[in-house]
């Protein structure tokens, strides 16, 4: 391996252990201050999904010198937060009855089909995660570039 690639992932881990810190914090927030808000807890889906795309981003950023900081904006709004939706709905197939969905299931989905995930339900679960996850994905960004693109061409 490389000594860039070595960084890369270096580099993405950090802010990998930043976005379930600041998941944490948000989940911590929303489920204190917010009724009906429940404390998910669940990030290491969304840790595997952000480290693998990270990890090719930054890479793809390196190799194309993308030094302009609207590369990294719009990747939060382009790649990032697509991707807590896909987060959302693969972590709803996998785990259909954890503390979030669980919850929202058995509030919006009749009696019958407490077992399967409704569209409310689903709905109520990807809003959340999207909530949840914003300051991450609105963060991320600007932090990146601000400390470690902008020290490397300057």
């Amino acid at each position: 391996m490389s000594p860039n690639l070595i960084f890369n992932l270096f580099i993405v881990a950090i802010f990998g252990c930043y976005t379930v810190g600041t998941l944490w914090i948000a989940d911590t927030l929303l489920s204190s201050y917010l009724p009906g808000y429940v404390f998910s807890g669940n990030y290491v889906l969304g840790l595997c999904i952000f480290v693998v795309v990270g990890f090719a981003y930054v890479s793809l950023a390196q190799w194309r010198m993308w030094y302009d900081w609207r590369n990294y904006m719009f990747a939060a709004v382009a790649v990032f937060f697509p991707l807590v939706f896909i987060a959302s709905a693969i972590s709803i197939s996998i785990q259909p009855l954890n503390n979030m969905t669980g919850s929202f299931t058995e509030l919006y989905c009749a009696e019958e089909s407490f077992y399967q995930v409704c569209g409310k339900a689903f709905a109520a679960v990807v809003s959340s995660m999207s909530l949840r996850a914003l300051p991450a994905v609105l963060t991320v960004p600007i932090l990146f570039y601000s400390l470690v693109v902008r020290r490397r061409i300057s």
